[in-house]
């Protein structure tokens, strides 16, 4: 997206400098082109939310301070999409499904370890691992396998039971 037509999205929310220093920052930031949008979205919004207090920022601008918000949102965007990325790595490690090929980087004995304890996980279990596998959250796993949220920590805690049991605890 353009510099125009990214200004033009947020014409009579924004004013142009603020929305023109969320894509620098985001830049800055390494965030990708295809990403910029959904942060600038985000950062936008907290930036709606922001009321400058002239008396209360200690004798920064108000540019300083809109500065700092992007920053610290930005900051906790990418904090949050990393956090995910290893949540769905390591729910895809332990729901492995039984056809699927041994990766070669990894000793093969640990894999079929996890395929079989995989393999042996009562439906209800197996539906949960594997929705959060898919990078679900557990509330929408929640909904979509009509239980509630309190069940899915039940059931992911069996399933932690079942994998220490087996030998195969997480590494801290």
């Amino acid at each position: 997206m353009r510099s125009a037509e990214i200004r033009n999205s947020y014409e009579g929310l924004l004013e142009d400098w603020k929305v023109e220093m969320i894509v620098e920052r985001a830049r800055r930031k390494g965030i990708r082109p295809g990403e910029l949008a959904d942060v600038q979205q985000e950062v936008a919004i907290a930036i709606l939310r922001f009321r400058f207090d002239p008396q209360k920022a200690n004798g920064a601008s108000e540019a300083s301070a809109i500065r700092g918000l992007i920053d610290k949102r930005i900051t906790h965007i990418q904090r949050g999409n990393a956090r995910a990325k290893k949540r769905v790595e390591r729910y895809q490690l332990l729901c492995m499904d039984s056809s699927t090929e041994p990766d070669n980087s990894e000793p093969v004995s640990l894999t079929m370890d996890v395929e079989s304890v995989v393999a042996t996980l009562p439906r209800g279990e197996k539906a949960v691992c594997e929705a959060l596998a898919r990078g679900e959250s557990r509330e929408a796993t929640a909904k979509a396998l009509g239980i509630s949220r309190y069940e899915v920590e039940i059931l992911l805690g069996q399933t932690r039971e079942r994998f220490n049991n087996a030998g195969l605890a997480p590494v801290s």
